[in-house]
């Protein structure tokens, strides 16, 4: 990064100061440029708490629907309040889905953590789009066909349905803990957002956030989420393309983007070198990315729970092939807005002068900076951050929800849970996490670059579960015992792996090359004191940067070092007969390869042992052992 221009904007060597008959002109200093920016006004207000105030409409349309349908009801019973608050009835459209779907994966960490990427680091982050096409393919004829026959609540019911009850346990922990490191990260970008746009304090915009996507999350349940997701994927759309276009016009049209990054470095060909260690090569933005999104996902409660409030395997796969569309749409237009930042600070770069405070809150600067002849702009651009960002957070506490209630306290029930208690264990999942969430922002802040965080932290989770998840569909001749002890040894030593190599990323210590940028052409005056820089003594040498294996790469080790692990503790243990797995456990193409001796234990008789009578609706998916599902369209 360039860092010269000494104090002022324009170089020394300019004829501007070389003219001693120059008439002096008085630029701006960088603290009147920053308070001029500061101008989220009336009408900005205005849409960003119109909103807000939408979700609550929502949330409370669909609380006050689901309690008029509880009072039209003689005795409703646990199983059916609960897959009505989480499984929406198990009847949803598909639209709305796919919809929810897009907006729950694409959160605020993809539009500012995106075009901070291109800014820095160039468009090799782009071919990650082919890498989503290949998550959505093994979607569309493993995952979806699997869990939909099996129609199970929690994704980790298949665990205990393939393996045992231990695993299921782990893996809904493993989920817990994933989501619940993630989470503060999503909140923290709007927030990011807020401040750059209003200077109101990140901390003081956090739990305002969080109590309205709590409140409409615990009140409007699954139906609730969903359809607030689908408004604000629409705000999302919205705002990326208006970005887009107005700021394309503001530079000078499409072709003084491509020349201006073009020049820098910034638009560049596949990187088609196999070292794993570069940040993001072709192959790591591909493979490594596609099995990121298989894990995140395709095998994740967030994704499978709107998966299964589907009525047909065919309506799934339908809102897969949208949902998939949408992330590449969303994307695409991510990266574009990226290099459209850096066209606009070609001659500026905002990082080093101080105007952005943080390298992600490059992308709202050029909003506040640029955008101020549209009234509402910014105020609409706030609102698509936050909007998506409450998306992903609405889906997550639903999700966590359905599975502390499964897996923690329907699981280990031996009678009926009553109606009440399941109303407080739900909405009591929700705002205990959400809670959680706001205290851990004050952590994420320093943990080193945004979209680089985003998948680095859950991957400590999604890597090994990816593991277990692919012996449970795809190796029948492993065990529960070997997977059981392979992914809890793997979890451990990945945690501490990955969390000790983001600190290097944040400390400095692991270094990337970023692209060239300069500030020959600022129109302010800025000074040293404006930005921090760190200056080496003379006498120390300079420390060579620490090489690590790029992020992307974490999920797909963390999975084979669990096959592989348990296909040699399977020595010890003994190999299972792949003849003796319930064959709806494995992948489509897997159940032809076998001649399968599965004898199923009739759940009805096995409850009934342990006292707990299943309900007409328990009954009407538990029943899978005896006949296939007819809803593989």
């Amino acid at each position: 990064m360039t860092t010269e221009g000494s104090t002022y904007g324009f170089s020394t060597e300019d004829s501007f100061f070389e003219s001693s008959s120059a008439i002096p002109v008085t630029m701006e200093s960088l603290k009147d440029v920053t308070e001029h920016m500061q101008t989220f006004g009336f009408i900005d207000y205005t849409i960003f708490l119109a909103m807000l105030l939408c979700c609550i409409c929502i949330g409370l349309h669909f609380g006050r629907e689901d309690q008029l349908k509880r009072k039209k009801l003689v005795r409703q019973d646990s199983a059916a309040q609960a897959a009505d608050y989480l499984m929406g009835g198990r009847d949803m459209p598909v639209i709305p889905i796919a919809l929810s779907l897009t907006a729950s994966l694409v959160s605020g960490n993809m539009l500012l953590g995106t075009a901070t990427e291109m800014y820095l680091y160039g468009m090799q982050y782009f071919y990650a789009v082919i890498g989503v096409a290949l998550c959505g393919v093994a979607m569309h004829y493993i995952i979806i066909p699997v869990f939909h026959d099996l129609q199970i609540t929690s994704t980790y019911e298949y665990l205990e349905r393939r393996f045992d009850k231990k695993l299921r346990m782990f893996g809904s922990l493993m989920f817990m803990i994933g989501v619940n490191l993630f989470l503060p990260i999503v909140i923290y970008v709007p927030a990011l957002a807020f401040n750059q746009t209003t200077n109101i304090n990140i901390h003081v915009i956090t739990p305002v956030v969080m109590v309205i996507c709590i409140f409409y999350t615990c009140v409007g349940g699954m139906k609730g989420v969903v359809w607030t997701d689908v408004v604000q994927v629409i705000i999302l759309y919205v705002t990326l393309f208006v970005i887009a276009i107005k700021g394309t016009m503001n530079i000078g049209g499409i072709g003084v983007l491509i020349e201006r990054n073009r020049e820098s470095g910034r638009i560049q060909g596949p990187d088609l070198r196999l070292d794993p260690t570069i940040r993001h090569s072709f192959w790591t933005v591909v493979i490594g990315y596609a099995v990121l999104q298989i894990a995140a996902n395709g095998l994740n409660q967030n994704m499978i729970q709107r998966f299964m409030a589907l009525k047909t395997v065919r309506k799934a796969r339908i809102s897969n092939v949208i949902n998939i569309i949408g992330i590449i749409v969303m994307l695409s237009v991510s990266c574009y807005n990226g290099l459209l930042v850096y066209a606009t600070y070609f001659e500026c770069d905002p990082l080093t002068t101080g105007l952005a405070k943080a390298k992600d809150q490059l992308l709202p600067l050029m909003v506040m900076e640029n955008f101020n002849d549209i009234p509402g702009l910014a105020g609409f651009f706030v609102a698509g951050v936050f909007a998506a960002a409450l998306s992903t957070l609405s889906t997550a506490y639903n999700s966590m929800a359905a599975v502390v209630f499964e897996d923690f306290f329907k699981a280990h029930s031996k009678e009926e849970i009553s109606e009440t208690k399941t109303f407080i264990i739900m909405r009591g999942t929700v705002l205990a996490l959400g809670t959680l969430s706001v205290l851990l922002v004050y952590i994420v802040q320093h943990m080193g670059p945004l979209l680089q965080l985003t998948f680095t932290i859950p991957a400590t989770s999604l890597g090994p579960m990816l593991g277990v998840f692919t012996i449970g569909l795809m190796i029948p001749w492993i065990g529960k015992r070997a997977t059981f002890y392979s992914v809890i040894a793997v979890y451990v030593t990945f945690l501490v792996y990955v969390l000790k190599t983001q600190m290097h990323v944040a400390s400095g210590t692991i270094r990337y090359d970023e692209r060239p940028t300069s500030t020959g052409g600022c129109s302010y005056n800025f000074t040293s004191s404006d930005f921090t820089t760190t200056t080496l003594s003379p006498d120390i040498e300079p420390v060579e940067p620490k090489r690590s294996i790029s992020y992307l790469y974490f999920t797909l080790l963390g999975g084979i070092l669990v096959v592989l692990l348990a296909a040699i503790l399977s020595i010890f243990f003994g190999f299972e007969d792949p003849r003796k797995v319930d064959p709806q456990t494995l992948a489509p193409f897997m159940r032809g390869f076998f001649k399968q001796e599965f004898n199923p234990v009739d759940l009805d008789d096995r409850d009934e042992r342990k006292g707990k009578k299943h309900t007409t609706f328990e009954l009407d998916y538990l029943d899978f052992s005896d006949k296939k599902s007819n809803n593989t369209g």
